[in-house]
C-alpha cells in the first residue's frame, strides 16, 4: 500500500530507551524582530553573531550542525492589541520583547519524519541530514521539513540517526517512498562531544 505524503517536520515521539519520558519540552527566547519564520517541528538552534551565541534561538538550517531541538509553539505579547497571543508556528517579524518558544531539547528524544522518497529496511542504524521539500504551511502551522533520502549513510556528521519506523500502517511501508520514520536527533548541541556555537 502506498504511503501517505504528507511532510509533518519533526513530531515528538518519546524518549530512546527505558529513562523516564516526562513529554517536556524547554522555553528559550526568540529575539524580537527575527525575520525568519518557524513552524512547529521545525529543528531550531542558537543564533550566532560575531562567531558567538546570540543566546536567542533561530530555524536550523536543514544539513547544518548544532540542532538544539524541536519547535512546538510560542507565546508573547501581540505589539498591536497588546493582548498574550499563543501560537503553534513563529511568523517571523514580531516586533516584542517577551517571544517564548517550547523547544523538545532533550538529545535523547524520539521523532517522527517523513522521508522524502524510498528509504528502505537498510535506512534503519543509518544516519541522515534533513530537507525542505515544502513551506511552512502558515494554515495549520506544521513544517516542511523530511527526511532525505539521498543523504543516508553511515557517516557521522549527519542531522539525525534512523531507529526504526511508525507501526501505523498507513506510511510504514520501507519499499515504497514518503515512510514515516522513528529518529532521533544525531547533531544534538547537548550530546558530547560536539562542539559549541560558533
Amino acid at each position: 500500500m502506498a504511503n501517505v505524503n504528507k511532510a509533518f517536520g519533526l513530531r515528538p515521539l518519546g524518549k530512546l530507551g527505558s529513562n523516564y519520558n516526562s513529554d517536556g519540552d524547554t522555553q528559550y527566547k526568540i529575539a524580537s524582530g527575527t525575520a525568519t519564520a518557524i513552524f512547529q517541528g521545525d529543528t531550531v538552534t542558537f543564533g550566532v553573531s560575531g562567531g558567538a551565541s546570540t543566546g536567542f534561538i533561530v530555524k536550523h538550517t536543514p544539513g547544518a550542525a548544532n540542532i538544539l531541538g524541536v519547535f512546538l509553539g510560542c507565546n508573547y505579547t501581540d505589539p498591536t492589541s497588546k493582548k498574550p497571543v499563543w501560537r503553534n508556528y513563529y511568523p517571523g517579524g514580531i516586533a516584542a520583547d517577551d517571544i517564548v518558544a517550547f523547544v523538545v531539547d532533550d538529545p535523547y528524544a524520539q521523532f517522527l519524519v517523513q522521508a522524502s522518497g524510498v528509504a528502505g529496511v537498510t535506512a534503519i542504524g543509518q544516519n541522515a541530514d534533513l530537507v525542505q521539500t515544502a513551506a511552512g504551511n502558515t494554515t495549520s502551522g506544521v513544517s516542511g521539513l523530511e527526511l532525505s533520502t539521498g543523504s543516508l549513510a553511515a557517516a557521522s556528521a549527519l542531522n539525525v540517526k534512523v531507529i526504526g519506523v511508525t507501526t501505523d500502517p498507513s506510511n510504514s511501508d520501507l519499499t515504497a517512498a514518503y515512510a514515516d520514520l522513528i529518529v532521533t536527533i544525531n547533531e544534538h548541541l547537548y550530546k558530547a562531544p560536539t562542539a559549541g556555537v560558533s
